[in-house]
């Protein structure tokens, strides 16, 4: 009598076990999207950026002292807002600083921006900048 309890409930188990696998053959995946890759950036991003960031962008040649800077730079954030930074020109003449937005002096928390240069931008002998220096960032939340 034993052994009748133990082949019975052996076999509801071995039955159970194979409708339930059973389920998972028949499932229908044709609606659901495969999984597409990431866009390849073509920029740099730079993450867990300070609020109070002053970027220093480093080029090859001298640009014009005499001349004004802030057309050659836009930054925006992630609703294309033009953001009020202060661009200034080293002493070095080589080196452009992107100060952040006054007059707070600060970036929002957890925001992205993206630093945009002028296409035509020119060093100070008339010579076009071919380097892009676009780059996007992130401040910490």
């Amino acid at each position: 009598m034993k052994e009748w309890k133990v082949t019975i409930i052996i076999f509801m188990m071995l039955t159970g076990g194979y409708f339930f696998f059973l389920q998972y053959k028949y499932i229908d995946t044709s609606g659901v999207e495969p999984v597409k890759e990431a866009p390849k950036r073509d920029m740099p991003l730079y993450t867990d950026t300070q609020r109070d960031k002053t970027w220093e962008i480093h080029f090859p040649k001298e640009f014009d002292k005499k001349a004004s800077h802030y057309e050659d730079v836009k930054v925006t954030d992630n609703h294309q807002n033009e953001v009020p930074v202060i661009i200034e020109l080293g002493t070095d003449q080589k080196t452009i600083y992107i100060h952040p937005p006054q007059p707070e002096g600060l970036y929002k928390k957890g925001m992205t921006y993206h630093v945009k240069w002028k296409e035509d931008l020119r060093y100070a002998d008339g010579t076009k900048v071919e380097e892009t220096k676009d780059f996007d960032f992130v401040t910490i939340k």
